[in-house]
């Protein structure tokens, strides 16, 4: 792939990115730049999320659910969830990156776009394990929302 423009990141913390004027994606669970948002594509995944067998919770030990309004919000320092909410961010994570290979999209989030992070998706999307799929065990989905650059390909 060619080498992209780098239009940097949001900051290290929600109200860093708000001052950038930054959205929230909850599906990669990052803040970056408004330009390298498809909007189009976020609001499919959010819609598929709502018809998944997914709960959200502050904590390890909540009981109470938090709600996916929660989740979006991107103010949680951790957030954990039961349900298969990882295939989807992995399915989310390749698509964006086969739309930027077949030059459908030019602007991507950098974690889209890394090796390790591909081949992670491709692996966990390629040999799903229906125990993680069915499991009522909770799960760490994200940890501090990652510091995510705004990639422009030509």
């Amino acid at each position: 792939m060619p080498e992209p423009k780098n239009l940097g990141s949001c900051g290290a913390t929600p109200a860093e990115a708000r001052n950038k004027g930054c959205v929230f994606d909850f599906i990669i669970g990052g803040w970056y730049r408004p330009e390298c948002m498809d909007q189009e594509m976020y609001d499919r995944y959010i819609a598929d999320w709502k018809t998944l067998n997914i709960t959200l919770f502050s904590g390890p030990n909540e009981t109470v659910p938090v709600g996916l309004d929660y989740g979006l919000e991107g103010d949680w320092e951790f957030i954990w969830g039961v349900g298969t909410f990882h295939y989807l961010h992995c399915s989310y994570v390749m698509e964006k990156n086969w739309k930027v290979l077949t030059h459908q999209l030019k602007r991507v989030p950098s974690n889209c776009v890394e090796d390790e992070h591909m081949w992670h998706c491709l692996g966990l999307n390629g040999k799903p394990d229906p125990e993680d799929i069915t499991s009522p065990v909770r799960r760490k989905i994200f940890e501090r929302a990652p510091i995510v650059d705004c990639l422009i390909f030509p």
